[in-house]
């Protein structure tokens, strides 16, 4: 099935997304309890299989980290990052662009920022559309700076002109902020839309991370709340399966109550 929304814009056509705030937010923090009926237009995402997903590893040793991100095709990976002149901490997606980082040895690794499409606002975000977020170049008069102005809606494939468009981008150390592993968005099949669905098994784990970290966390279908649930329970039943039984003799219990005075009907309950 072909995407609604690609094929309605040309590799030129740029439409103004007017309703999102100018700082890059890449997820809307109005979280909603039960998810909206979709769009007649939009893009039906097939569950995934129901797995069971074992807890996030510890964050991996900066050279792991790195030689993961140099053997991923597209390089995606979940960050906690505090926008300019805010001062609260959002989890966001982005692009890790290789020849454009400087100090990799340091973690600094060059950074897009991807953004949830607007007709999928409705959606979960594991049922959501990613797409680079590009803005509006603001020039200053001597055409040597530029400041990122509102947000463009580019199809993925598109190559807007650079002298008026730019994918926000900024310099994160990834060592210090990384929620997730890097990753590649699931390939493109007749009932999904190519570059731009993230794995339920990567959703799942940034809502462990962000549950630890202290941040909002994303929204999730009920299918895969459903998947964590099961999980969890899961886990607990194999980690009381594992643990070793005691047993515990009647003289342990003597022993226990030695420095107190025991009646006769705590006696009659130790031994009967």
């Amino acid at each position: 099935m072909d995407n609604p929304v690609t094929d309605t814009l040309d590799e030129e056509t740029v439409q103004p997304i007017s309703t999102i705030e100018d700082q890059p937010a890449l997820k809307d923090l109005q979280n909603t309890s039960s998810e909206s009926t979709e769009p007649s237009d939009s893009i039906e995402i097939t569950n995934q299989p129901t797995t069971i997903i074992e807890p996030l590893e510890e964050q991996s040793p900066p050279n792991s980290l790195h030689h993961m991100i140099e053997t991923s095709s597209d390089k995606l990976i979940f960050i906690k990052y505090t926008p300019a002149h805010t001062m609260i901490s959002k989890w966001y997606l982005v692009r890790i662009d290789l020849e454009q980082s400087d100090d990799i040895e340091q973690g600094n690794y060059f950074c897009s920022f991807y953004q949830k499409h607007p007709k999928d606002a409705e959606k979960s975000d594991n049922k959501s559309r990613w797409w680079p977020e590009w803005r509006e170049l603001e020039w200053e008069k001597d055409k040597t700076v530029y400041e990122f102005g509102k947000r463009i809606l580019f199809k993925p494939s598109a190559k807007p002109n650079p002298d008026k468009f730019g994918i926000f981008s900024a310099d994160i150390n990834i060592f210090e902020s990384a929620l997730t592993h890097p990753f590649d968005f699931l390939p493109r099949t007749s009932f999904r839309p190519g570059q731009s669905i993230v794995p339920d098994s990567i959703w799942t784990h940034l809502y462990q991370r962000c549950s630890e970290a202290n941040i909002s966390q994303p929204t999730l279908s009920t299918s895969t709340r459903r998947t964590i649930a099961t999980s969890s329970v899961y886990r607990a039943a194999l980690k009381y399966e594992h643990q070793p039984s005691t047993t515990i003799s009647s003289l342990q219990i003597t022993q226990h109550f030695a420095h107190k005075h025991l009646t006769s009907n705590h006696i009659k309950r130790i031994h009967k």
